[in-house]
């Protein structure tokens, strides 16, 4: 009942997460172009990147070949996009992860 409650509250803390790191670097969403995101499981990117306001942008889905990888999620993301041309050098990339009890990060970056 914890892990699933934890599951339904983080969409609403990744909203604020992201959009608080985007007005702090003075990014608009809009201008973002990949979204990396923790994957505890198969529905929470889409869900969480409908959320947040950045459906627009490009993702690279692994919890169906990997399953989550905890800490891991977000480089195997980035490496994969990398390599098959999802995420390319000048991108606006906002990457989130969760972990459990709550503990979140995001971060807004520029890929070179």
């Amino acid at each position: 009942v914890a892990l699933k409650k934890m599951q339904l509250l983080a969409p609403d803390l990744s909203r604020e997460l992201i959009d608080d790191v985007l007005e702090k670097a003075g990014v608009d969403k809009a201008d973002v172009t990949f979204f990396a995101s923790h994957q505890p499981t198969l529905w929470f990117l889409p869900v969480c990147q409908e959320h947040v306001g950045l459906k627009h942008a490009k993702t690279q889905p692994t919890f169906a070949t990997t399953g989550t990888i905890s800490n891991v999620n977000v480089p195997a993301q980035l490496a994969a996009a990398a390599q098959n041309g999802k995420l390319r050098r000048g991108d606006v990339v906002v990457v989130l992860t969760i972990a459990g009890g709550m503990t979140a990060t995001a971060a807004v970056m520029r890929w070179v």
